[in-house]
């Protein structure tokens, strides 16, 4: 039996969660996830693919990704140098329910926001 000692504090459940909502409730981080759930792309491609992101924060969400390893960022030595990012597939099946649950659950929490008539 090991003992917690008093400047450790034990994980609780929520911390887990916590650490997820971190990372994905950032403004776009979803929307890029979903650009890559099917094949890997190019920083233009999502760009396009999610218009109203400004190319700056972009480059944040998926720096920030990189760093916690949700995504690799793959570069080709070719001229003119080309980069592509990928979904770290140890996640991509975990992504792919999230995603699908939160449109389910947005979509029910449409419909009690909005008033029977």
């Amino acid at each position: 039996m090991s003992t917690i000692t008093p400047h450790e504090k034990p994980l609780r459940p929520t911390h887990n969660l916590r650490s997820a909502l971190e990372i994905l409730s950032k403004k776009y981080t979803l929307d890029i996830i979903n650009e890559l759930l099917t094949s890997q792309k190019r920083f233009t491609d999502i760009h396009n693919a999610i218009l109203e992101m400004s190319t700056r924060t972009l480059t944040q969400r998926l720096e920030e990704l990189e760093r916690n390893n949700l995504i690799a960022r793959h570069v080709f030595k070719e001229i003119p140098p080309r980069v592509e990012y990928s979904l770290n597939p140890n996640i991509r099946d975990d992504m792919r329910f999230l995603i699908a649950d939160m449109r389910r659950l947005g979509e029910k929490l449409r419909s009690l926001a909005t008033p029977e008539k």
